[in-house]
Order: structure tokens, then C-alpha cells, then sequence
């Protein structure tokens, strides 16, 4: 006896997976700065919502009850509930949980228990730009800057007193909008339809691309079937022509990305394991003998280092000794007596972000992941220092004075120095995640949110907070957002987390240009720590002549203070500082590079 199974083919592979042209276009998401039709008209009735998906992002579509349409994000920024499982009030759109109401513009008008507060506090979801047209609703997901630009298609055909008479059909097609595209087309599909014969033949005559659009024209017997035929008067109208046009958009993605590295004495079997593993996650790989070939083979191109990379590179490796020297800390006071609660803590905190990630199954369990550690962490250092003092361990409410003081404004207490930057590294890590957040929203690629049952509702498992969607929403507004993370890098690792007050916007212009990009976008994104972790006077503060970044190791700054005497020609810190009128500078940072100097000479040495 056999029994026959069907089973259902796979789909195509996602983009990352994609290893040719036709995949990659199978697989690659629409790019939101485009109106969409997401809705018949006459299927949403005054004072209903319904929810409508764009590429994954989940959209609550209300109409007012005066008739009017409104597109806001569709959660509730109280417990993440569906706002499409709610009620519309007037023109208001209320969540069916506890009842918060949001007005057309996204914002929260009313929530029913302020426990206590005096006045409902500002918190917005995002809205989208809706426009009625053709019976439709369309929607805009992307910038809200480029709505008014982007124009609806013109069929002329389905307006004005001369409309053609039109019967709208809908079908709900499970299948990737390229292919879609290709098979609503008829030129190919004379075949299929030979019983009723719509149109019979097909010669192509023009096929032509402009801008975004794709144009088709081809000659064909159209109306002379059957059926089709008793509606058309072939005496009056000539309809062996056809033209369609077809608007492609467009979604950006890496075409390739390659990882360069030294082949040196490598055995061929490693050489190979590596191409291997590179080409199972996509990336091309070059292989080079020495690095002096590597530069030549880079200056033929054009992409030959100067002397600014050269010291440059030299501020990276420098970066990278100090961090394996906190790792050094962190390990040998792992068991220490002093630390015997924040050693540990660190120590596994330390290894969260350095290991722990890599088996995150996308962005938003990554990023759900660090949030926790970083709420849980918030103030390690504190805490570390206070245990470091003799108090007990309070990660919660730490007290301490003389070691918390000694860290900050001494650089001193290498195990509280290295809690500092780790913490540092997992705000990094968040930020980092946002522009991912970003990147993928925008090309609608975004992985769709898990959830958990809650009595009757689904709730979100991987939870981020307001001030999250409040970083991503600003970062869409940035020129180049997607390189915030390196001039967070570059800023940290390399500029120290400071810049100098007597040359503030020079060091600006500066670290601009090393990323490409305008110095308003740089102003943006240095202002991005005080959006995604809110913090009472901000992140920045001003310390005798420096504008710093706040908790931020002072070894790391030695390396600020280590590239602006590289970049004078300079030996001490007084020979490249001592012309500034800060009376405090010099010390200051003479006080930072020996912090950094301690940190590279750190041994067996104890807390």
C-alpha cells in the first residue's frame, strides 16, 4: 500500500540567501516612497478600522466618522495591542485594551487612568499620507517628505464624464509582487485564453525603459473573441494595438560585499573552509599574499592610504590592544574578594556582547535581547564601585563616593573602567540596531514581530521601547543615517568621546568628512544617545575645555588625546596642547593618555 503526500514546494530564497540576479529580484522588498493602493473605498465604512500590511509593517487603516481615511502604526504604545482591534470614536482611533485614543495625527489625546499624572504625557505613533483616488485607498509608507513629489499613476481612462465603464475585481494573490507583475501582463497569454480569445497574436513593436517606468506596445486582434467580440464595434474603433506601461520600483539592497583578508602560509583546506563559510552568508572573499600586495593591487584603483589612514590605522590597532586589556581586567578580577558580586556581573555582561548575540534569530531579537541587558545593567559601574568600596552589591540603587568619584574624574578602578565601556558597547549595539531597524523598514524586509497569547490578546514577545521607534523615526530623517554607527565608532574608538571646545566645530567638519557626510547630519546623529536612552542634562557635558561624552572610560579618551598629538607631530601632551587657554586642558588630558598608558601596562594588578 503507498499513500501519495503532496508537498507544498519551497518558496524562493530570502535575499541574504539569493545567489544570482533572479533570486535577488525575487526576493527583495518595495520600496515604501511610492503610493499604494491598500483598500477598496467602499469596504471601509465610516467609523471602522481595519488593519492593512505593507511589507510586513502592520498598518491600522480608520475611517472618521465624518468620512475621512487615517494610516497610524498599528500598535499601541501602552502594550503593543493592534490598534485594528480597536474602536473608532468621532476621529479618534481608541485601543480595545485599555483604552488610550490616538488623533489623526498619531498622538495620544486620552488615556482613561493617568494614575496620577496631571496631563496626558506627549507620546506619538507613526501616520502615513493617505489619499482617496480610483475608488481606492492609497497610502504612502515611506519618507512623508517625498509624498507630495511622488504622484498617484494618471489613468485617464477611470475618471472625468468620459470614464470607460469598469467592474473592479479583486484577488487576493499570495506571491512576490515581481511575479505578479509579470503574469498580470497578457502579451504572453494568448495561449491560454485560445477558448474565448480576448485577443488573438502578438508582435512586439516597442519596448523601451524611462526613468522607473517600463513601456510595452505590440500588435493584436483585441475584442474578437466570442464574448468579447459582442461588445466592441470594430466598424468605429481600431483595437489591434496595445501599449502597457508598468512602474518598477525600486529597493535598494547590497549587490555584494566581500570580506579581504591574508592568505599567508594558510594550508589549502583552510583556505577553502573559508570561502566556504563566506559564501554560505553571501560574501565574495579576496585572498592576498602579503599586505604590500594588497595596497598596490588597492592604489592601482584608486583607493590608496595616505598618511592621514596610515595613522588612522594605527589609532584602530591601538583601540583594539586597549580593549583586549579590559577583557584582561575583566577575567582576572572574574573572582576576585573585592568585586565577588561585580566581577562576575561583568564579566557576563562582557560576554553577552561579545557571543551572546550571534544566535539572535534576526534584528528584533537581538535588539530585544540587549534592552534587557541594558535595563538589567544601567548602572553596573556604579554598582561595582560601591561593592569595590566595601558596600553591599545594589545594582538597582548603588551608593558609593570615593571609588565612583576616583572612576570618573581619575580614570581610575580598572574593573569599574571596563563595566564603563562595556556599557558603552551594549548602547552602541542598540544604536547600531536602529539603523538596521531603519534600513529594513524601509526596503520592507523588517522580520515580523513574534507574539505570545495574553488571556485574549497577542503580545509582543520581543518588546522595544518608545524611545527606540522615537531613534528610528528621527534616523529616517538624516542624510546617510545608515552611517551613524561608524561615527559612533570613529567618535569613540578613535576621537576618545570628545572633542575640544577651541577647535569644536573644525573637529566636526572633520569627523564629517571622514564619514561623507553634510555636518547637519552629523549634528543629528551626536544628538541620537539623547533620543534612544534619555538621560536628565543629556549625554554631553562640558569638562575643562572638552565637550565629553558622559561614562565613557578614560582610557578611551587617552586614544582621543593620542590622535590629536599624532596629528600635530607632538611628544607630550603640552607640546600639542599647551597653546589652548583652558587652564585645566593639559592635565586633563595628560590625565586621560595616562590612563590609557596604565590600561596597556595592566597586569596582575588588583581593582
Amino acid at each position: 500500500m503507498s499513500v501519495d503526500v503532496d508537498t507544498a514546494p519551497a518558496g524562493p530564497p530570502a535575499l541574504d540567501d539569493a545567489r544570482n540576479l533572479r533570486q535577488r529580484a525575487r526576493a527583495v522588498g518595495m520600496n515604501p516612497d511610492y503610493w499604494y493602493a491598500v483598500e477598496e473605498v467602499r469596504r471601509v465604512k465610516p467609523g471602522t478600522v481595519t488593519e492593512v500590511v505593507f511589507w510586513k509593517q502592520s498598518i491600522a487603516l480608520y475611517r472618521s466618522e465624518d468620512g475621512s481615511f487615517h494610516a497610524i502604526e498599528n500598535r499601541c504604545l501602552h502594550r503593543q495591542i493592534k490598534l485594528s482591534l480597536g474602536q473608532v470614536d468621532g476621529c479618534r482611533l481608541v485601543c480595545g485594551y485599555h483604552g488610550w485614543e490616538y488623533d489623526e495625527d498619531g498622538r495620544v489625546s486620552e488615556i482613561p487612568d493617568l494614575f496620577g499624572r496631571q496631563e496626558v504625557p506627549n507620546l506619538s505613533v507613526r501616520t502615513y499620507p493617505v489619499q482617496v483616488r480610483y475608488g481606492l485607498v492609497w497610502i504612502f509608507p515611506g519618507d512623508p517628505a517625498l509624498a507630495g513629489e511622488r504622484q498617484i499613476p494618471e489613468i485617464p481612462e477611470l475618471e472625468g464624464s468620459s470614464r470607460w465603464a469598469c467592474v473592479p475585481l479583486v484577488f487576493d494573490l499570495q506571491a512576490h509582487h515581481s511575479i505578479i507583475i509579470d503574469n498580470v501582463s497578457d502579451f504572453s497569454h494568448a495561449y491560454l485564453h485560445r477558448r474565448y480569445r480576448p485577443f488573438d497574436g502578438a508582435t512586439l513593436t516597442r519596448h523601451e525603459t524611462v526613468g522607473d517606468n517600463v513601456h510595452l506596445a505590440y500588435e493584436t486582434r483585441v475584442g474578437r473573441g466570442r464574448i468579447s467580440g459582442l461588445f466592441v464595434d470594430h466598424a468605429r474603433l481600431n483595437t489591434n494595438h496595445m501599449e502597457l506601461w508598468q512602474k518598477y520600483l525600486e529597493s535598494r539592497y547590497i549587490s555584494s560585499a566581500y570580506l579581504i583578508g591574508p592568505a599567508g602560509n594558510r594550508p589549502e583546506r583552510v583556505v577553502s573552509y573559508i570561502q566556504k563559510k563566506c559564501e554560505e552568508i553571501g560574501l565574495g572573499i579576496v585572498m592576498y599574499e602579503d599586505l604590500q600586495s594588497l595596497e598596490d593591487r588597492l592604489a592601482r584603483i584608486g583607493l590608496a592610504r595616505g598618511d592621514r589612514e596610515d595613522l588612522d590605522h594605527s589609532m584602530w590597532r591601538f583601540s583594539f590592544w586597549l580593549e583586549r586589556q579590559m577583557q584582561k581586567v575583566v577575567s582576572t578580577n572574574r573572582k576576585q574578594e573585592k568585586s565577588p558580586r561585580g566581577g562576575p556581573a561583568v564579566y557576563d555582561y562582557q560576554e553577552l556582547i561579545r557571543h551572546g548575540l550571534l544566535q539572535a534569530r534576526d534584528v528584533r531579537e537581538r535588539l530585544a535581547t540587549l534592552y534587557e541587558a541594558h535595563f538589567h545593567h544601567r548602572a553596573l559601574a556604579k554598582a561595582v564601585a560601591a561593592e569595590l568600596e566595601g558596600n553591599e552589591w545594589d545594582p538597582a540603587e548603588p551608593q558609593s563616593e570615593t571609588h565612583w568619584k576616583a572612576a570618573l574624574n581619575d580614570s581610575e578602578h580598572h574593573l569599574v573602567q571596563a563595566a564603563m565601556y562595556y556599557e558603552h558597547r551594549a548602547k552602541l549595539g542598540i544604536l547600531k540596531g536602529a539603523v538596521e531597524f531603519a534600513l529594513l523598514a524601509r526596503s520592507g524586509a523588517l522580520p515580523e514581530q513574534r507574539k505570545i497569547k495574553f488571556m485574549d490578546f497577542e503580545v509582543p514577545a520581543d518588546f522595544l521601547p518608545d524611545s527606540f521607534h522615537k531613534a528610528v523615526d528621527a534616523l529616517q530623517g538624516i542624510e546617510h543615517f545608515e552611517r551613524a554607527p561608524m561615527v559612533w565608532q570613529s567618535l569613540l574608538w578613535k576621537w576618545g568621546g570628545f572633542l575640544l571646545l577651541d577647535r569644536l566645530e573644525d573637529e566636526k567638519q572633520e569627523i564629517a568628512e571622514e564619514a561623507g557626510i553634510a555636518l547637519a547630519s552629523l549634528e543629528s546623529m551626536l544628538g541620537l544617545y539623547d533620543v534612544l536612552f534619555p538621560m536628565e542634562r543629556g549625554w554631553w557635558a562640558e569638562f575643562q575645555g572638552t565637550r565629553v561624552l558622559k561614562l565613557f572610560p578614560g582610557a578611551f579618551r587617552g586614544i582621543g588625546v593620542k590622535l590629536r598629538m599624532s596629528r600635530r607631530g607632538a611628544g607630550t601632551v603640552a607640546e600639542a596642547f599647551g597653546e589652548y587657554p583652558h587652564q585645566f586642558l593639559t592635565s586633563n588630558l595628560g590625565g586621560w593618555n595616562n590612563a590609557a598608558v596604565r590600561l596597556l601596562d595592566y597586569g596582575e594588578a588588583k581593582p
